[in-house]
């Protein structure tokens, strides 16, 4: 059995926006394990995220987290601990932030990069790289392409569990959740992409970095993020005393990539959308000619 699992604080409308392309991808593609999500509600989270996770898939499908740890840690990182331990070898786990919506072939492209490299990933993102992003760059459009990266980002994200009890379980920790900075400044000491905050996406790029991993990038996105707000983003917020209403202002923004764009504001570059019907490759190649191009 595969297992979803959806980080949700306080954004309801997004977090409905979300479960609804991943119903469109389940739709559009059904792995032979099954498939099981859960939304992870993290403390201080709104309660209308309890209301929009209730309407996707029931009481059942909602996991709440009480406790006193910074940012959301330990919420991603026991949420790996509860699945790897309950699931069994060869089954994925699918790490979906709020504000990502993936493509009607999410699942079909996850499953056919697994498949394809089981030996050489740590981990296989449906978005674009955020490397590249930075870097004011972009990838050359191959729906069949993927090539490899040294580094994480936590943007639909999938894991064997097995790579995740061997690489990611050792660090959640106690120890790690008290005092994250500390934790890697400790256990990465050389490292030479730094530590940030400490958060656990930060913690995952060091392993792989420490480990020589890789991750699995497609040249054409299969997911994209669209968190424009939110945290400390400072773009414009939707309105509305409902998050049906904030949902009908996003939705049409989300629908209108020029409008995302223009919205989004600083963050245009990190909000870039993916065409939503999906490729449905027949097969993926890996590739070195990922042939950047300047914006």
């Amino acid at each position: 059995m595969d297992t979803v699992l959806v980080v949700a604080h306080r954004r309801p409308e997004m977090l409905a926006l979300c479960l609804e392309r991943l119903g469109e991808a389940h739709a559009g593609y059904h792995p032979s394990r099954g498939c099981t999500t859960y939304v992870l509600l993290d403390r201080g989270y709104d309660p209308e995220c309890e209301e929009v996770a209730r309407m996707h898939g029931g009481e059942g499908s909602i996991i709440r987290r009480d406790h006193r740890t910074a940012g959301n840690n330990y919420n991603v990182l026991e949420g790996f601990r509860e699945v790897v331990e309950r699931e069994k070898a060869g089954a994925t786990v699918h790490l979906i932030e709020e504000d990502v919506m993936v493509a009607r072939d999410y699942f079909h492209f996850a499953d056919m990069a697994h498949r394809a490299f089981p030996t050489t990933a740590f981990c296989v993102t449906a978005c674009e790289s955020l490397t590249l992003q930075n870097r004011g760059a972009r990838t050359r459009h191959d729906p069949k392409a993927v090539f490899f990266s040294p580094r994480y980002q936590s943007l639909a994200m999938s894991f064997s569990v097995e790579n995740l009890r061997e690489h990611v379980l050792p660090h959640a920790r106690q120890e790690y959740y008290d005092n994250p900075r500390q934790y890697m400044a400790e256990h990465f000491s050389t490292s030479k992409i730094g530590h940030g905050m400490g958060e656990q996406d930060c913690l995952i790029d060091n392993v792989m970095h420490d480990r020589g991993l890789k991750c699995i990038v497609p040249c054409s996105p299969r997911a994209f993020h669209a968190g424009w707000y939110g945290g400390t983003r400072s773009a414009w917020r939707p309105e509305g005393s409902t998050w049906r209403e904030r949902y009908a202002q996003v939705r049409a923004i989300l629908a209108n990539p020029e409008r995302l764009q223009s919205v989004a504001g600083k963050y245009a570059h990190d909000c870039r959308p993916c065409p939503l019907e999906g490729y449905f490759a027949e097969e993926l190649t890996w590739t070195k000619d990922i042939t950047e191009r300047k914006r």
